[in-house]
């Protein structure tokens, strides 16, 4: 009985080995600068749709969108995919360049 779960956690650790994580944005639709009185949107910027995992992008995409079925609802089309290669996060604060 040991073996069949050394062999069950082989499985699960090879997939999880080629599922590699993806990141999905756009830059379809608009978006305000926080405090923006506007009623036309005054930045450019990217948005992220959502995170997915799979064998490749597409896959990855698909993946996404069966988990987060609501994005088939959205008016977005055209998603970037880029493969995240490290999960470690910096943060970076515009009033540390700007010497406040």
């Amino acid at each position: 009985m040991r073996h069949s779960h050394r062999l069950v956690a082989r499985v699960v650790y090879d997939i999880g080995m080629r599922m590699r994580k993806y990141i999905f944005y756009t830059d379809e639709g608009f978006t305000y600068q926080p405090g923006s009185e506007s009623v036309m949107p005054d930045i450019e910027n990217l948005q992220v749709i959502g995170f997915g995992r799979g064998e490749s992008p597409e896959g990855a995409v698909r993946n996404m969108v069966a988990e987060n079925g609501y994005i088939l609802e959205t008016a977005f089309d055209e998603f970037i995919g880029v493969e995240l290669r490290s999960e470690e996060r910096t943060f970076h604060y515009l009033r540390d360049l700007r010497g406040k």
